[in-house]
């Protein structure tokens, strides 16, 4: 019983082994089985079903290229690609349609029983492609306009990132900017920075733009989209960073040229007090019955002492202002600035020798 049921088992194993390569055999070769079994109907057909099935077999081949094409990608990126995509997809949906109605012509016309169930096949594989089509050409419509909307306002962030960049980048040298260049180019770069914040939310909107198109055409091309945005947010952040520092400088640099005018403008006004100071003195020196008196000469003498104090403390002080003044003048481009500085300097200078 044992070796009965070995040879059973080996007879089932060589016809499964068998039935396996006959498979293998009819899958490597169906194509060819196909065409040879085509002819071999075709022989047997009449001139007028010959046609037809000749008609339904191109039809087939027609329905494969056509499902190839129709299953092509777009750059999402490119709003003109995919407009030629949904005009081409209309172009096949209109030519199924036609196709459509030709194999209705061979089911009507044909008396064939294999022709006509050849047709009924391909009409149903006719009718799925077109679906796919219809279907594609509502996902390119709608990818149209998202891809329109999302370039449109690509455009207008990049022109305008371009335009103020240059504008923050070739502002004039703070050394040598005059005092009203350099207020006037704060003024204009607190004004870009302000416009910025409301371009922020812009850049926002491209950005849930961006990531809407690659989140709901995940099959479709999204590099170039991606590579796009991530320049555009690239060039956003250099931007903020170059408009940030520029104002820091002018800040610095107008905290700085104030403070030195404030600087020259009080040392002025206490040359005036030292100068009107030592006129009193001087008229008091020449009334000799005034300084007869002890105590008024007393309180000469101290005035006097006072003011020589004074004087000595502010050594320093005209120094460093002379010498701001000095560095000052060999920086600032402006003429006219320039000229009046050295003006003021010379005169402090002429007034303190006098002192």
């Amino acid at each position: 019983a044992v070796g009965e049921e070995e040879l059973t088992n080996e007879v089932r194993t060589t016809l499964s082994s068998i039935a396996e390569e006959k498979e293998s055999h009819t899958s490597e070769y169906g194509t060819l089985n196909e065409s040879v079994a085509l002819e071999s109907i075709a022989s047997n057909l009449s001139s007028k079903e010959r046609l037809l099935m000749d008609t339904i077999v191109h039809m087939g081949h027609w329905l494969t290229e056509t499902e190839r094409d129709a299953s092509l990608t777009v750059d999402l990126a490119d709003s003109e690609s995919i407009r030629n995509a949904a005009i081409q997809m209309q172009a096949f949906i209109d030519q199924l349609k036609m196709r459509h109605l030709d194999l209705i012509r061979i089911l009507d016309e044909s008396q064939n029983k294999v022709v006509r169930e050849r047709s009924e096949v391909m009409t149903v594989e006719c009718n799925r492609i077109l679906g796919e089509c219809q279907r594609r050409k509502i996902t390119l419509t709608k990818m149209l306009e998202e891809s329109r909307a999302w370039d449109k306002l690509r455009k207008s962030l990049s022109i305008w990132l371009a335009n103020v960049q240059e504008r923050v980048v070739d502002g004039s040298k703070v050394d040598a900017a005059d005092l009203q260049t350099l207020k006037q180019e704060l003024s204009e770069i607190q004004e870009i920075a302000e416009i910025a914040g409301k371009m922020k939310f812009k850049m926002d909107e491209l950005n849930e733009c961006s990531n809407a198109l690659l989140d709901n055409y995940r099959a479709d091309e999204g590099h170039n989209l991606s590579h796009t945005i991530s320049r555009l947010n690239a060039l956003w952040s250099k931007f903020n960073d170059n408009v940030r520092i520029r104002r820091a400088v002018l800040e610095a640099a107008l905290r700085a040229r104030s403070d030195f005018y404030s600087s020259l403008e009080q040392l002025e006004e206490w040359m005036n007090s030292v100068e009107a100071s030592l006129v009193e003195l001087n008229e008091i020196t020449i009334n000799t019955q005034m300084l007869k008196d002890s105590v008024k000469r007393k309180k000469w003498i101290e005035d006097e002492k006072s003011v020589r104090a004074d004087m000595n403390a502010h050594k320093d002080v005209i120094r460093s202002v002379e010498d701001m003044g000095a560095q000052l003048t060999r920086r600032v481009e402006d003429l006219k600035e320039r000229e009046h500085l050295k003006e003021r300097l010379s005169h402090i200078d002429i007034r303190w020798r006098h002192l």
